[in-house]
Formats: C-alpha cells, structure tokens, sequence
C-alpha cells in the first residue's frame, strides 16, 4: 500500500511538472528603452534651454515684459522632464520679471514656489534671499535736511 502511495505521488508529480511545463505563458509586457512621453519631454526640455536663453537675453535688455512670455512654457517643459534645476531657474527668472515689473505679489508667489518646490537648488537660494528683501524691505533713510533759508 505503501508503494502504492509513492507511485501515486510521483505521478501526481510528474503530471503537474509536465502539465507546468507545455501550459502556455502569459506574455511579458514589451519593453521600450524609453517610454515616449519621456522621449517627448526630453525633447521639449531641449528646445526650452533655447527659449530660456532667449528670455534671459530679453531680461539682460530689461524687456521684463517680452520674457515673461517666454518663461511659462519653458518652466512647463522643465516640470515635464523632471528636470528639477532648471525648473527652478526659469520659475525664478519668472518671479524676478514680476518683481521688476512692479508686480510684487505675484514675484512673492512664485519666489516663495521656487523655494518650496525646490529646495536644495541654487536657485531656491536666491529666491529665499529675493523673497525676505520684498517681504522685508529696508528702511529708507532719514531725509535729509535742508539748510533753513535765513
């Protein structure tokens, strides 16, 4: 009885190994070296560094104005590529436009962006620096006075 189980259990065993072996199975996902919504963005961030040069030669002019067109999309392309720095670059640039446009709150917005998004950059540095200045704007000197007309 004994061999009897034994037996039984090997070719319990071996018709399973079998069956195992010739089921079809499922097939594995394709792979793509770079999935193409990547491949895009990529794409777009190399053509953004040239907008942002542009802008940044718009903003050496002082055409605040003209560079802020340039900047939102050139951030987007960053955002989209998960290119962190240069994100956080274009968004400052963004932010000191407004400034120096006169359009304080929205460069405290986007200052204040800059430094919460991303911060370990060099640029949430600068943002951090810029956004105390507007926040904090030092005291203007004592006026000066005029010697009385006597």
């Amino acid at each position: 009885m004994r061999a009897n189980v034994i037996r039984l259990l090997l070719t319990a065993v071996t018709v399973a190994a079998v069956g195992c072996a010739e089921s079809p199975r499922p097939p594995l996902p394709e792979k793509t070296p770079l999935p193409e919504t990547r491949a895009a963005a990529a794409r777009d961030a190399a053509a953004a560094e040239a907008t942002l040069d542009e802008a940044m030669m718009l903003i050496a002019e002082q055409q605040y104005a003209e560079a802020l067109k340039k900047l939102p999309p050139v951030v987007a392309a960053f955002e989209a590529a998960e290119d962190r720095n240069r994100a956080a670059r274009a968004t400052f640039w963004m932010a000191y436009c407004r400034e120096k446009s006169g359009e304080q709150a929205e460069a405290i917005v986007l200052y204040g962006r800059v430094a919460r998004a991303y911060p370990q950059t060099p640029a949430a540095r600068l943002a951090a620096e810029r956004l105390a200045r507007l926040r904090n704007p030092p005291a203007a000197p004592p006026a000066a006075s005029s010697p009385s007309a006597g």
